[in-house]
């Protein structure tokens, strides 16, 4: 029997430490020469809670490459990629066709095996870089943006923000010939991002970048040391971004939320040792310390606040920093029903819009066909089984029987009415023909 429970202990420890390093089923990240960047091979955690790669025997379309990037925490998808990556994984699915408005990746259409596939059919994505706000159309060499301030023409990006935020200007716009502008407007229509990195950057022709007649706009307010973000989605970039953070910084934001439940993820935490970023959340018993070097992460909260402290040693040499993003991640837990249960796939994670199927018992009826998750991470209808006999629910026979003794009720005092009134006309008659009633001499 000690054998036995032995065994059972053994077994949670190791599904505990694959859990922990493998993620769970359905989770992505990306593999490229450093791990960090925002492209390359796409990866996702199996059923049997180990990594693996994800086979293009289909024509991949931009929906699967969006759904996965804003996954992972990007803005969206920027197109395929092609590295030259060798891995040691096993490809876990095949056959994605996704419609644009999925949560994860794992709620597409999907084949769960790898059929014929091989590793030279693995996917590999780019997806919109940190701090980037739009792909814009250029016309005639103008400027992408109004504003101007300076010598402009040759910045590269990096140079091009700094500069930007330096004037006070809220965007900055990058083009292929690396002219930089500025400007305060709002950015109206985007491009598809893939038409932003179709050309040879001019700094490295092996890396695609900016496409002809097209700029990339960033967010200059991005790379600020401190502030307050709020909404459903949000992004927070180290002080400076894109270029290295200073020394002797402490930033301090505050990210408010107006979802049930946040999802928070950091991505490229690369700091120099003694340099950190301290999240502290109100729902945890400790606050989350990420130190100068970290893979990706991510973590829920159902915290409506959460405060966000990056220092820098007076000593620092700077670093290619952190890029924190996050977005609603409200989602209905698969409730117990008594007598029943919701038909769900295993693993899944049901988020607002999805409808599922109820199952009941063989001696019960549905109260509801089927339910759907709301935006608040409740089932509605609230999902039920109900008792019948023969052919009744429990509650349309106690109906029928209040319903039934109500109506005995009155025709009983219905009855006992006509019977008073009867007995009123029979004494008045026989008063009027000299006789005595025998409800006595008064009249009814």
């Amino acid at each position: 029997m000690e054998g036995i429970y032995l065994l059972i202990l053994a077994g949670c420890l190791v599904q505990c430490c694959l859990a922990g390093t493998y993620g769970k089923p359905g989770d992505l990240r990306l593999i490229t020469g450093d791990g960090d960047d925002n492209s390359g091979l796409l990866q996702i955690v199996g059923i049997d809670i180990s990594w693996g790669t994800i086979c293009n025997d289909t024509e991949w379309t931009s929906a699967n490459t969006d759904v996965a990037c804003r996954q992972l925490g990007y803005l969206g998808g920027a197109g395929t990629v092609s590295y030259s990556i060798e891995v040691g994984t096993p490809i876990s699915i095949r056959g994605v066709n996704c419609t644009g408005d999925e949560w994860r990746l794992v709620d597409c259409p999907h084949v769960k095996n790898a059929g014929d596939c091989e590793h030279i059919d693995d996917i590999q994505i780019a997806c919109i870089p940190p701090g980037v706000e739009a792909c814009v159309a250029t016309e005639d060499g103008a400027p992408a943006l109004s504003g101007r301030v300076g010598e402009m023409d040759d910045l590269e990006p990096g140079a091009c923000v700094q500069h930007c935020r330096g004037y006070g200007f809220l965007f900055a716009a990058v083009d292929l010939q690396n002219r930089c502008s500025c400007g305060n407007e709002e950015i109206e229509e985007s491009e598809p991002f893939e038409e932003c990195r179709t050309e040879p950057c001019s700094w490295d022709e092996e890396l695609s970048c900016v496409g002809e007649d097209r700029a990339v706009v960033y967010d200059v307010q991005a790379g600020n040391c401190g502030g307050r973000i709020s909404g459903k989605e949000g992004t927070l970039l180290s002080p400076g971004h894109p270029i290295p953070y200073e020394a002797g910084l402490t930033c301090t934001w505050i990210l408010e939320f107006t979802s049930p439940v946040t999802k928070i993820s950091y991505h490229k935490v690369s700091m120099v040792e003694g340099d950190q970023v301290k999240v502290m959340f109100p729902d945890f018993s400790e606050d989350e310390v990420i130190p100068h070097s970290r893979p990706s992460f991510s973590k829920s909260t159902s915290a409506k606040r959460v405060t966000v402290v990056f220092t820098s040693l007076n000593s620092s040499t700077g670093g290619d920093g952190f890029f924190l993003h996050f977005q609603d991640d409200a989602q209905c837990e698969i409730p117990d029903i008594m007598n029943g249960s919701l038909v769900t796939e295993p693993g899944k994670i049901y988020r607002p819009g999805e409808r599922v199927r109820m199952r009941c018992d063989g001696s019960l009826v549905y109260s509801n066909a089927s339910v759907f998750c709301r935006r608040d991470g409740m089932w509605f209808p609230t999902p039920s089984c109900d008792v019948y006999v023969h052919g009744l629910t429990v509650e349309l026979i106690w109906t029928i029987l209040i319903m039934v003794i109500v109506g005995l009720v009155t025709l009983g005092i219905l009855f006992a009415l006509t019977a008073v009134m009867l007995a009123c006309i029979k004494a008045n008659d026989s008063r009027k023909s000299g006789k005595v009633s025998f409800i006595g001499s008064k009249r009814c």
